[in-house]
């Protein structure tokens, strides 16, 4: 476990994958996960698909929520993504566009679905680690 500014983020073991984004989104899993699969081909179309990594991350405040992100292993250390809407490219760890592609899925299902509220409350806790986070400056430019 890797503690950063206020937050315990812990990768998901191999042997725990297992209906772990069914335990986190419930049965809004599918829509998620492939919402977060669509919106980094967006941000770097060169992404051809591959294994992801699952992150939980715990704030060390009990009242603010837990947040889950998820990245895709790619060959590139760093990767430049883009986003149309607004301007914004940025050279980015795959971790970091794991983060903004989660942070753009879950805007955008939480205006779409059922689940909103918990949606929303999900980026909102994911959105508070991300300006934490080293490349939190970058997460923000993206998403503006």
């Amino acid at each position: 476990m890797e503690t950063v500014e206020g937050y315990k983020k812990r990768l998901v073991l191999m042997d725990e994958r297992e209906g772990t984004l069914a335990k986190v989104f419930g049965l809004m899993a599918p829509r998620v996960e492939r919402a977060v699969f669509i919106m980094m081909d967006k941000l770097y179309p060169a992404y051809q698909g591959g294994y992801w990594e699952f992150v939980h991350v715990e704030s060390t405040d009990p009242e603010v929520p837990s947040a889950f992100y998820m990245y895709p292993l790619l060959r590139e250390a760093e990767i430049e993504i883009r986003w149309e809407d607004n301007c914004s490219k940025e050279k980015v760890s795959c971790e970091t566009a794991g983060i903004v592609a989660m942070l753009f899925a879950l805007s955008h299902l939480s205006f779409a679905v059922e689940a909103s509220e918990k949606l929303s409350t999900m980026y909102m806790a994911l959105l508070d680690y991300a300006m934490s986070h080293p490349d939190g400056a970058k997460i923000a430019a993206m998403i503006d």
